[in-house]
């Protein structure tokens, strides 16, 4: 039993622990990178910002995402993994309640800053309480847990779409920063007091471990390469996805912001459930196969709003199975993802895989959202980086396809 073991089972079990990170997830994801993409059209109202301008913003905000995915695995043995996730819920919580103070003349430098400051508040979330997570989860539980915790971004999107329509309409957009900002300080506070027992331990035991150290020769595996491709894409088809969903819905379709958030509280809702569920299935089919569903899935969302846009046809019901299968897809594959390269690749291996791919999630993302704000201004519509976002999951198919099976696979060094 690992010193986390121990100081988990004197102050918290490993329940509390999954609850707690899973808000941990919701508040660092679903406010700090995707609350901006629901209030962007509002914001804009407001602040005469061109869609360039949200494209850049969201764009640096996964380069932040992206320098946290580099320096989290340097500062987490440093500072303590728990000191690092607390910190990072800490300069999320400031940074949504400074969103709300964002001025009317020259908006951008800080609203940038912000985004950015919160797009590494999510990377070191997520990169230390996965190592906490090895140690604290028994491995039974570990793969559904890990599940639920990726899965918590859906519930601040259903929080999200939940709060905006009564809170913009009756006090405007600045008040929906100000109550998120406000229920992260608390889960701050929960967290200092809950994790007290954790922050004086260390995760380095099984790091020490001969066989537990990375080959830097692994990641020239033809399967490294297979997987970091693949969280690019993931990045370049999710990231945009998301981020461009409510002005699609408003500029390119006509809908009411009440439309746009019911559809983001549906995604919110089938994502509160969908990183269980596919696991429970990869649990039944293999992570390959559950892979290859998932991209399935967000093939048909935006293939499924490429019609809506190029035909024409009545919106609500389209809409809302595009969002049911998107919010399948999301809140799953990054479940997946880690759970498979942790099934083929040994400890150390994997870790620094994931790292990388990290790397790799937050260009995709910092790409896909810049191109899709620049093709917006260029054509007018934002059916050309849709119609990528149908291209790199049809792309991601066939890479999950491409996979071995990992099942009666032992990860070991490949030399």
């Amino acid at each position: 039993m690992s010193e986390y073991q121990v100081a988990a089972t004197k102050h918290l079990s490993p329940i509390e622990v999954t609850l707690l990170f899973t808000a941990f997830i919701a508040s660092a994801y679903g406010f700090g990178i995707y609350l901006f993409a629901s209030l962007a059209a509002e914001m804009r109202a407001e602040l005469g910002l061109d869609y360039g301008t949200i494209g850049l913003a969201t764009g640096i905000a996964q380069a932040g995402f992206l320098a946290a995915s580099l320096l989290s695995g340097i500062w987490a043995p440093r500072l303590g993994p728990v000191r690092l996730i607390l910190g990072a819920v800490a300069a999320t919580a400031t940074s949504l309640l400074l969103m709300s103070r964002l001025p009317i003349a020259n908006p951008t430098l800080p609203l940038v800053g912000l985004l950015a400051v919160m797009g590494a508040g999510a990377a070191a979330v997520w990169v230390p309480m996965v190592a906490i997570a090895q140690n604290v989860i028994p491995i039974r539980h570990r793969a559904k847990a890990l599940g639920l915790m990726s899965s918590g971004t859906s519930y601040g999107v259903f929080l999200n779409g939940l709060i905006i329509p009564p809170l913009v309409s009756d006090h405007g957009w600045r008040s929906v920063w100000v109550v998120v900002g406000c229920l992260a300080i608390l889960l701050l506070i929960t967290g200092f007091w809950r994790l007290r027992g954790l922050a004086d331990t260390n995760v380095t035991a099984a790091s020490t471990q001969p066989q537990q150290r990375p080959d830097w020769r692994d990641m020239k595996q033809p399967l490294a390469l297979v997987m970091i491709a693949t969280m690019f894409l993931n990045g370049l088809a999710c990231m945009p996805f998301q981020t461009y969903l409510v002005p699609l819905l408003q500029d390119d379709l006509g809908q009411p912001v009440a439309f746009a958030s019911r559809i983001w509280s549906v995604i919110g809702a089938i994502g509160m459930v969908s990183g269980f569920l596919l696991g429970m299935l990869a649990d039944r089919i293999s992570i390959k196969w559950a892979m290859v569903v998932t991209y399935v899935f967000l093939t048909g969302a935006a293939i499924l709003i490429l019609a809506l846009v190029w035909l024409d046809l009545p919106v609500a019901l389209p809409m809302t199975i595009a969002g049911i299968c998107f919010a399948m897809a999301f809140y799953a594959i990054f479940g997946l993802v880690p759970a498979y390269i942790s099934a083929t690749f040994a400890g150390g291996s994997a870790t620094l895989l994931f790292g990388f791919g990290n790397i790799a999630l937050g260009l995709g993302g910092l790409i896909g959202n810049i191109a899709g704000g620049y093709t917006k201004e260029a054509s007018g519509s934002f059916v050309l980086i849709y119609g990528v976002i149908a291209v790199a999951a049809l792309l991601q198919i066939g890479l999950a396809l491409a996979t071995p099976n990992e099942r009666g696979f032992t990860p070991q060094r490949r030399s």
